[in-house]
């Protein structure tokens, strides 16, 4: 008699290959995710999802990772993994849940997450795109980046853990004793004439859409802003 020991490897090779996707092809791949984009109703779900993690303070990086594990950017994914895609297909793809991560954050920050849901449905609705980053755009994140830092180091001075006579020497400290999940990209403590202020080089354009939205072009002329001839953005700690 067989042993049925013997069976198992076979077994299992069998489950293996009945449980793998078939395998994907150019013409599938393009008319499925035309399909998943067209569906208003995922534009809708994932702008509200978007809206809750910014509304918890989440950080950009956990709205990007949300869009990311969405079926059509998945299925993307596959696609890229199967070598179905071109470099520049590949970008587009990541700068996708980039882009639209930060509409939700950053572009219509004020709204709530049902507004931001009928928001994003109608925009696919009317077969409009969805906003561009702008340097004002990306203006209004920064201001928002460094707001939390600014009120991360409130918290700190209201702990005792950052005084007159202990002063924050390094922004990852805020991180370090859980005042901030991670520091925002780019933005260092500052130093000199930015001594006392958090601060982040820019373009051109972003520092003078700062400054558009209330920002000072000196670091004495108030809270936060932008000083042109540095490129440099600064928010008072």
């Amino acid at each position: 008699m067989r042993s049925t020991t013997s069976l198992i490897p076979l077994v299992c090779a069998l489950v293996a290959a009945c449980s793998q996707e078939p395998a994907l092809t150019r013409t599938e791949y393009d008319a499925r995710l035309k399909a998943a984009f067209a569906d208003c109703a995922w534009w809708g779900e994932t702008g509200r999802q978007l809206a809750e993690l910014r509304i918890q303070g989440k950080p950009l990086s956990d709205g990007i990772a949300l869009v990311q594990a969405s079926e059509p950017l998945k299925l993307q994914a596959r696609a890229a993994a199967a070598g179905l895609l071109s470099e520049e297909e590949k970008r587009s793809s990541a700068a996708m849940a980039k882009n639209l991560a930060e509409q939700a954050y950053y572009v219509h920050a004020v709204l709530t997450p049902s507004q931001t849901a009928s928001l994003l449905y109608q925009e696919c609705s009317g077969a409009k795109p969805f906003a561009a980053v702008t340097p004002e755009s990306t203006a209004a994140r920064h201001i928002n980046e460094g707001r939390q830092l600014h009120d991360a180091v409130s918290l700190a001075e209201a702990d005792g853990f950052v005084t007159s006579g202990k002063p924050l020497t390094a922004l990852g400290d805020l991180v370090t004793q859980s005042y901030l999940a991670q520091i925002p990209e780019g933005w260092t403590l500052g130093t000199g004439n930015y001594a006392g202020a958090a601060v982040l080089t820019v373009e051109v354009e972003v520092c003078a859409a700062v400054n558009k939205k209330g920002g000072a072009d000196s670091v004495g002329g108030g809270l936060y802003g932008c000083v042109p001839g540095d490129k440099t953005v600064f928010y008072k700690l």
